[in-house]
């Protein structure tokens, strides 16, 4: 696969950055290339806990709004808080109403319609509010761009202040108090918030004038931080942190219900688990009917409310992923190829998700439209790879639009029907001919490493940089001549066993095509700790890989000890320094090691035979035994109860697992895990997605397994399962000796 590559310079580490970061070399080397030097940038990112908090008691115009508010308060008068509808609207929103309510305010609130009002303020809305008596309107996540709404809610007597966090336009809005940190100076820690850690400063600020604390909001603020994508350092990164306390005690009803219908147990939040499984339920309720739902979820005093509203907005993330599926499955994807498609079969809420899949999948700009839901005319929604502008390209073709609106990378825009035939021939042109000229932009590494380097130590040292996230990315590792040992097909990627002479790793592959076996390669990747059920093995994640000039000495040939049938005790005091290898439910507490974290070794002794020939090579080249001890027995086989058993522990666990190690645990491969899973996924147990060898599994209704075309595909795999190993058992040494790296 053709991509270039940044690699990091050389350069001399100052001796006081390696104390900075904790006496670590290798993170202070990476600190240093990200630009991260000084002491103060240092340990906001390691230690965000133990900084100062920023000091706003001398900013203008947050004085100003709460001299405003305090006003309004004291004087009874009705406050309406105008929000969005995508989460960090919805948590603003929440933290404003509550905070005010918490003071006495007589509040209320309104979330706009996305297909009927858009994003922003609306006149018409705004006028309704004015006929409700409000004297005030504080926006959130809105509002600085709205100059003509603003002026018309003062034509109608009520005041503006705006609390918002895009960019703010050259004429500011002639508003009451304007709290956007994206006005302070350069550098400010507070200049990234969210609009959801905007409100939250307001609040506290507010509620600590009436002597109150308003630290119990983080764990909404949390959830605004990382639903919305801004950069996890500065004041982010601190409020975040303090944030996920909160939400891991579940204190708050609507919270612990949305955990709840999220299979994600108290405890075991984190931001993989918000951004995967938490946030796009929230999203759901505006992009399909209404964000208002979500505010009641989290505004509920008790969990008999806030239950049907959580199960609500589940229901609609099932039905928002369907939609998604439905739109991917009639367009044809083709890699590196743009795609422009319109269907009035499309529901309006999800075209940008489905657009930004087919970019992610497919590296190419992805336009999907379909008629709007208000009927007038068609909408569309666009995304585009790094180095070619979507919105430039619309610009391009403006005359067959009505209005178009984003940035680089994503986009909106409307058009009359009448025009559809000439935007789209127009549209398709200008990406096909920008696709021609188009590369990859290059992978900037952040660590050169060996292949002995890429180890559990490795793993735990970065993980002192966690949270990662925007602005925080997972360190980019490379290496170069690491030996491709085994390569095994999974779903749509695939698994690969990477090291050298002494060491290997397992690396997965996804939506690009896999390297040979047998050869060497230079690869792009990040690294990360898989651990179940207790096992902890190092998973590498390849965004790029090369072919390597060396052709490395890989041991494939192997002499074998017969000892099938032997006693398992037995054979652990005859070969104390073998690499064990074991799988399976009734063998995790016993002594040894799973396909993904073998040790290399001169003796290999197997205590189970493996479920596929596939997997044997893959054991073979993680270890390169010159000795491999035939040590298994038969085994007793309960797939079906022993998975749904697995699924239980991973629903307890958070409802995220990794697929390799899942399948290790069951002693079965991968296409089997995957076969199970499209099962019980049609019989209406589970719903599923895998996003690069992570399964993210949900509970459905369901609970009887249907007969069928996927029950067959099963039975198919289990039986090659079940004759691989029966032919394990009867082969000759010299038969299984044919089976190498």
């Amino acid at each position: 696969m053709s991509r270039g590559i940044k690699l990091p310079r050389e350069v001399a580490l100052p001796a006081e950055m390696v104390l900075w970061a904790g006496g670590s070399q290798l993170l202070a080397k990476l600190l240093h290339r990200r630009g991260i030097r000084s002491r103060e940038e240092i340990e906001q990112l390691l230690n965000p806990l133990q900084q100062p908090e920023p000091d706003f008691s001398d900013y203008p115009p947050l004085m100003a709004a709460l001299d405003r508010i305090n006003s309004a308060l004291a004087e009874g008068e009705k406050i309406a808080i105008y929000g969005d509808y995508d989460v960090d609207g919805i948590t603003a929103t929440t933290v404003l109403v509550t905070a005010l309510k918490l003071l006495g305010g007589d509040v209320i609130w309104h979330i706009p319609n996305r297909f009927s009002e858009g994003y922003g303020m609306h006149w018409d809305r705004v006028e309704k509010l004015a006929q409700t008596g409000a004297n005030l309107i504080i926006t959130c996540d809105c509002g600085i761009s709205n100059h003509e709404e603003i002026a018309w809610a003062q034509e109608l007597g009520m005041d503006v202040i705006i609390t918002d966090h895009h960019t703010p336009p050259e004429e500011l809005p002639q508003a009451q108090a304007i709290v956007n940190f994206k006005l302070m100076p350069p550098g400010h820690p507070s200049r990234d918030l969210p609009g959801v850690g905007t409100a939250y400063i307001l609040m506290r600020e507010l509620l600590r004038r009436h002597d109150k604390k308003g630290e119990d909001l983080l764990d909404l603020v949390a959830l605004g931080i990382i639903a919305d994508v801004v950069p996890l350092k500065g004041h982010n990164r601190r409020l975040y942190l303090q944030g996920l306390t909160l939400l891991n005690q579940a204190a708050r009803p609507g919270l612990e219900a949305l955990l709840a219908v999220s299979n994600v147990q108290p405890g075991l939040v984190d931001e993989e688990k918000l951004g995967f499984q938490i946030a796009p339920r929230i999203n759901a309720a505006g992009r399909l009917e209404d964000g208002s739902i979500a505010v009641n979820l989290l505004l509920a005093p008790d969990k008999e409310r806030a239950t049907p509203l959580a199960r609500q907005l589940d229901q609609l993330n099932n039905l928002r992923k369907e939609i998604s599926r439905s739109i991917m499955e009639k367009v044809s994807p083709e890699q590196g190829k743009p795609l422009v498609a319109y269907s009035d079969q499309w529901h309006q809420g999800v075209l940008g998700i489905a657009a930004g899949q087919y970019t992610s999948a497919q590296q190419a700009p992805a336009i999907l439209m379909t008629d709007s839901q208000q009927g007038q005319g068609i909408v569309g929604s666009a995304r585009s790879v790094e180095g070619i502008n979507i919105y430039s390209v619309l610009q391009r073709c403006q005359d067959y639009l009505d209005k178009f609106g984003g940035h680089p990378a994503a986009a909106g825009f409307s058009l009359a029907q009448k025009n559809l035939p000439r935007f789209t021939q127009a549209v398709q042109g200008i990406l096909d001919a920008e696709m021609e000229n188009w590369t990859p932009p290059p992978l900037s590494v952040d660590l050169v490493v060996e292949p002995r380097d890429v180890n559990l130590d490795l793993v735990e040292e970065l993980s002192r940089l966690a949270p990662c996230g925007e602005e925080n990315p997972r360190p980019l590792l490379y290496c170069s001549g690491l030996a491709l040992k085994s390569v095994r097909s999974v779903g749509s990627g695939h698994i690969l066993t990477l090291g050298d002479r002494w060491r290997s790793f397992s690396a997965g592959l996804w939506n690009r095509p896999a390297p040979e076996p047998g050869g060497s390669i230079g690869a792009v990747f990040t690294v990360s700790q898989d651990v179940y059920r207790g096992e902890r093995s190092v998973w590498a994640t390849l965004e790029a890989w090369w072919p390597g000039k060396d052709r490395p000495v890989v041991r494939d040939e192997y002499k074998i000890s017969d000892r099938r049938g032997k006693s398992w005790r037995q054979l652990l005091r005859q070969f104390p320094k073998a690499a064990i290898y074991r799988e399976g439910v009734q063998w995790q507490d016993h002594p040894g090691s799973t396909r993904n974290n073998l040790p290399g070794s001169a003796t290999l002794l197997l205590l189970t035979p493996p479920p596929a020939a596939g997997v044997l090579r893959q054991i073979l080249a993680m270890v390169e035994p010159e000795l491999v001890v035939l040590g298994y027995s038969p085994v007793r086989d309960s797939f079906l109860a022993e998975f749904l058993g697995a699924l239980k522990y991973s629903f307890q666990a958070g409802g995220i697992v990794s697929l390799s190690a899942l399948a290790a645990g069951l002693a079965h491969t991968e296409e089997t895990i995957l076969a199970a899973l499209k099962l019980l996924a049609v019989s209406g147990i589970i719903q599923y997605q895998v996003e690069q060898g992570k399964i993210v599994l949900q509970k459905l209704e369901g609970t009887k397994i249907k007969s069928g075309s996927a029950q067959e595909k099963l039975r198919g795999y289990l039986g090659e399962t079940s004759a691989f190993r029966a032919w394990l058992l009867e082969a000759s040494s010299a038969e299984i000796m044919k089976i190498r790296p």
